[in-house]
């Protein structure tokens, strides 16, 4: 998908292989999409439910 530019920058200096940095940079994204769309699921079902 997309790939931060401090993930590159920095991947040298870290004694983590590339494929562990990459898994946990999705590990982390997924999380905060799955977030966040979880909190726009809460806001619409509570707007509709305080207008109808």
């Amino acid at each position: 998908m997309f790939e931060p530019v401090f993930a590159h920058a920095g991947s040298s200096a870290l004694p983590l292989p590339h494929a562990v940095v990459d898994s946990l940079l999705g590990i982390g994204a997924g999380l905060v999409v799955v977030a966040l769309f979880y909190l726009v699921l809460r806001f619409y079902a509570g707007s509709s439910e305080s207008e109808f």
